[in-house]
C-alpha cells in the first residue's frame, strides 16, 4: 500500500458517516485556487501583536508569558469528507418537503435515478476480518464444509484455527477430523434468519460464512500461512443492504429512501470497479460502508423502517451518462453507469468537490452551498451536532503531535505561529499550504512531490489527539485556526460534571439521551463520575455498541483511574500511547481480561453480553452465586454462565426477555451505563474482602 493511501484517511465513523477507505490510493494534482486564509476576522481584529489575516500567531508578550501557554483554537463545520450527500442535509431537505429523488438530484449533479435490476449485482461478498482463529456462536444448526465436502454439523459454539495447510476445528463435543482437517476453503452454512455470531465481527443471518486462506485468497487475505479472510458471502444486494447501518431508522422516510439508493449505488460501483480482483470479496464491512450483519434487538435483522426503505427502492440506483474516469472503471454497457455515490454525515454547510479530499475529478460531485445541512428539526430545535464545532489545543500538545507524526517530519520545535493559504472551493484545507513556525524552524507542509498538502497537517493533529486521553478530535478538514493566550472550555459534557449531583435526576445535555429513558439517570451518573464524556460534546450514542477499548476505559475510570504504571501488555493491537492502553494493561494485571487471543485484545471489536458479564464478575473479584440459570440461551457449561447468574442475583440484568440473555449480542452504550450504575449501588455484589471502586453510589 502506498504511503499516501495509509496517510490520507479520515476520522472514524461515529455518527453514521461514510467510511475511512474512501480516501484515494494515490494523489492526482489539484488545480490551484485563489488564496484563502483560515481565520475568523472578528477574532483577529481584537488580537494584539503583528498577527495578520493570513496567520494564527502569538498575542502574548514572550518576556512575560511562555509560548507553551498559547492556545490554538480550531473552528470548523461538518463531519467527514463532505463529498456527495450529507445525511443531515438529506434529513433537512426531507423535512422541508423534498422527496428522495429531489434530494439525490441536488447532491449528484447531472445524474438520473433509475430502477433497473440488471444494473445491480446480486452476489455480494463482504470481508469481515482477517484472522488466525475464529469462534462461531450459532443460534441454530450449522454445517461445516471444506472444499465443498461436508464434514459435520453442530449447534454448539465452534472454534476454527488455520495451520499446517489445514484446519483445526472443535466444539464442546471435542475436536473434529481427529484433530486436523485437510483442505483450503472452509464454509459455515446456516438457515436464513438463524444468525451466527462471529468472534471477529457481528452476527450474520443471510448468506454463508467463508474462510479463505491467505494462500488462495490473495494478498488481501494476509501473507502468513495461518491467516485467512473471514467473508460473509452469497448474499443478494437486498440482504446486504439490510445490514448496512449508516442512518438512524427513525429519520424521515424520504431520507431513509435516499440513503438506501445511495448505499446500493455505492456498492454496485465498488463491485464494478473491483471486478478484476482475485480476492474472495468485493466489499469491506467498515472500509466501504458500516455493515453490521444481523442487527441486535430486531426481529428480521434490521429496523423495520430501514428494511422498508431498502425494499421500496429495490433495484434503484443513481446513473450518470459519462464514463467514470479511472483505470478501475468496468461499468456495465448501456446509456449510463452507476455512480460511486459518496456520502458523509455532515458537510458543514457546503458540499466538497471530489478534488478536495481525493484530487480525482468526478463530474457529478460539484461543490455548492447546502443550507439544509444545518436545518433545525420541525420544532425549530438544532438537530445536527456537527454543523459547527470548536477545539482548543495548547502549543505544547500541537508541537508533540507534529513531532510524533509517523508519515512525515513535521517537527518544528515549540510551535508559535500557523499560517494556512489556498483553500479548496468549499473551504477545506486538504491541499492548502500550511506553514508552521516553531522554535527550531519554519516548515511548509507539502507532499513528497512538493505540492501543498494541508491534509498532512490535519492528520497529524487528528491522530495525535486520538492518542491523548480526554482529547476531543477535530472532525473534518473544513476548519480555520486562531490563537490566543487562554482558551474557553471545550464544549464537553465533562465541563459541567461538577454541577451534576451524585445520583442525578436527569440526563446531561446529550441530545440523544431522552430525559425519561431508562438509561438517562445511569448516563448522567457516568458523566458526573468522569466515566464518560460522550461520543461528542452533545451525543452519548446510546444505541451504538460498546467497543472493547471503550469498556476497558469505563471500567478503569470506575476503579478510580489507577495511575500505577502497569507493565505493557503482550497485545500487538494495543498501541502503547493509545488512550485505552493503560486501561487494558490494568485489566490484564487485575485478571479481568486475557484478550481475544494470547497476542490480541481487539480494541475496536464490540463487547458481547457474554463478555461484559465476565468482565464485571471479575471486577467484583469473581464472587460465587447459587442462583440457577433461568435463561434458555445460557448453557450451564458456558464459561459465562456463572457471571450471568451473578448479574441476575444482584439485579444487574434481567435479560433481554424473561427467558433469554442473548450472550452473543453486542452490548449497547445504554446497556453498559445501566449495568455499571446498578453495580455501583450494590456493594454486596462484590466478593467478601474485595476493594470497592471509589465511584460506588453508597
Amino acid at each position: 500500500m502506498p504511503l499516501e493511501c495509509s496517510e490520507r484517511g479520515r476520522p472514524p465513523t461515529i455518527y453514521r458517516n461514510a467510511p475511512t477507505s474512501l480516501m484515494p490510493s494515490h494523489r492526482w494534482r489539484l488545480p490551484s485556487y485563489p488564496l484563502a486564509v483560515l481565520a475568523v476576522l472578528a477574532v483577529l481584529a481584537v488580537l494584539a501583536g503583528p498577527a495578520t489575516a493570513q496567520s494564527a500567531e502569538p498575542t502574548q508578550d514572550p518576556e512575560t508569558s511562555p509560548t507553551d501557554d498559547l492556545i490554538f483554537t480550531f473552528t470548523g463545520g461538518g463531519w467527514g469528507h463532505g463529498v456527495g450527500m450529507s445525511q443531515f442535509g438529506a434529513l433537512g431537505r426531507a423535512e422541508a418537503g423534498f422527496d428522495h429523488i429531489e434530494i439525490l438530484e441536488f447532491y449528484y449533479d447531472g445524474t438520473e435515478v433509475v430502477t433497473d435490476p440488471t444494473l445491480v449485482d446480486d452476489d455480494i461478498d463482504v470481508l469481515v476480518s482477517i484472522d488466525s482463529s475464529t469462534t462461531f456462536e450459532p443460534s441454530g444448526p450449522v454445517t461445516v464444509a471444506i472444499d465443498g465436502y461436508d464434514i459435520g454439523s453442530t449447534q454448539n459454539s465452534l472454534t476454527v484455527t488455520r495451520g499446517d495447510g489445514g484446519w483445526v476445528i472443535s466444539d464442546s463435543d471435542g475436536s473434529w477430523c481427529s484433530g486436523w482437517c485437510r483442505g483450503s476453503l472452509l464454509t459455515v452454512s446456516f438457515t436464513e434468519g438463524e444468525p451466527v455470531a462471529v468472534s471477529s465481527g457481528y452476527a450474520y443471518g443471510y448468506g454463508q460464512l467463508q474462510l479463505v486462506p491467505a494462500a488462495s485468497g490473495g494478498p488481501r487475505c494476509g501473507t502468513d500461512s495461518d491467516r485467512y479472510c473471514v467473508v460473509i458471502g452469497d448474499m443478494t444486494m437486498q440482504q446486504y443492504l439490510y445490514g448496512v447501518d449508516e442512518i438512524y431508522s427513525h429519520w424521515h422516510p424520504e431520507a431513509l429512501a435516499a440513503q438506501a439508493i445511495v448505499s446500493r449505488s455505492y456498492s454496485v460501483a465498488r463491485s464494478n470497479q473491483r471486478a478484476h480482483w482475485t480476492s474472495p470479496f468485493e466489499l469491506y464491512d467498515y472500509g466501504d460502508q458500516t455493515y453490521r450483519g444481523w442487527m441486535p434487538e430486531t426481529t428480521d435483522g434490521a429496523p423495520v423502517e430501514w428494511i422498508g426503505a431498502v425494499d421500496s427502492t429495490d433495484g434503484t440506483v443513481i446513473v450518470h451518462p459519462e464514463p467514470e474516469p479511472g483505470p478501475e472503471n468496468t461499468s456495465p454497457e448501456g446509456d449510463g453507469y452507476v455512480i460511486t455515490a459518496f456520502f458523509s454525515s455532515s458537510n458543514g454547510g457546503h458540499t466538497a468537490s471530489s478534488e478536495e479530499p481525493w484530487t480525482k475529478p468526478l463530474p457529478y460531485l460539484v461543490p455548492k452551498p447546502d443550507p439544509y445541512d444545518a436545518a433545525p428539526d420541525p420544532d425549530g430545535a438544532p438537530q445536527n451536532p456537527f454543523r459547527s464545532w470548536t477545539r482548543h489545543y495548547t502549543a505544547t500538545d500541537l508541537s508533540r503531535w507534529l513531532a510524533d507524526y509517523p508519515h512525515a517530519d513535521l517537527d518544528v520545535g515549540l510551535i508559535s505561529q500557523l499560517t494556512i493559504e489556498g483553500l479548496g472551493p468549499s473551504g477545506r484545507i486538504d491541499d492548502a499550504l500550511v506553514t508552521l513556525t516553531g522554535t527550531d524552524r519554519t516548515l511548509e507542509v507539502r507532499d513528497d512531490d512538493g505540492n501543498p498538502y494541508g491534509y498532512r497537517f490535519f492528520k497529524a493533529i487528528f491522530i495525535g489527539c486520538q492518542a491523548t486521553p480526554e482529547c476531543s478530535e477535530i472532525h473534518t478538514t473544513k476548519l480555520w485556526v486562531t490563537t490566543s493566550g487562554t482558551a474557553p472550555p471545550d464544549p464537553d459534557p465533562m465541563a459541567t460534571a461538577a454541577t451534576v449531583p451524585p445520583i442525578p435526576s436527569s440526563a446531561p445535555a446529550f441530545t440523544d439521551v431522552i430525559e425519561d429513558a431508562y438509561y438517562a439517570q445511569p448516563v448522567a451518573w457516568m458523566v458526573a463520575n468522569n466515566i464518560t464524556t460522550g461520543t461528542t460534546p452533545t451525543t452519548y450514542s446510546p444505541r451504538k455498541p460498546v467497543t472493547r477499548a471503550q469498556i476497558a476505559t469505563f471500567l478503569w475510570r470506575l476503579a478510580g483511574s489507577p495511575d500505577a504504571n502497569q507493565p505493557a501488555t503482550a497485545f500487538t493491537d494495543v498501541i502503547e500511547d493509545a488512550y485505552y492502553a493503560q486501561p487494558v494493561a490494568w485489566m490484564v494485571a487485575n485478571n479481568i481480561t486475557t484478550g481475544t487471543t494470547p497476542t490480541t485484545y481487539s480494541p475496536r471489536k464490540p463487547v458481547t453480553r457474554a463478555q461484559i458479564a465476565t468482565f464485571l464478575w471479575r471486577l467484583a473479584a469473581s464472587p460465587t452465586s447459587k442462583i440457577p440459570i433461568a435463561f434458555d440461551d445460557v448453557s450451564p457449561d458456558a464459561n459465562y454462565a456463572q457471571p450471568v447468574a451473578w448479574m441476575v442475583a444482584n439485579n444487574i440484568t434481567t435479560g433481554t426477555t424473561p427467558t433469554t440473555y442473548s450472550p452473543r449480542k453486542p452490548v449497547t452504550r445504554a446497556q453498559i451505563a445501566t449495568f455499571l450504575w446498578r453495580l455501583a449501588a450494590n456493594p454486596d455484589a462484590f466478593a467478601s474482602g474485595a476493594e470497592l471502586p471509589p465511584s460506588m453510589r453508597l
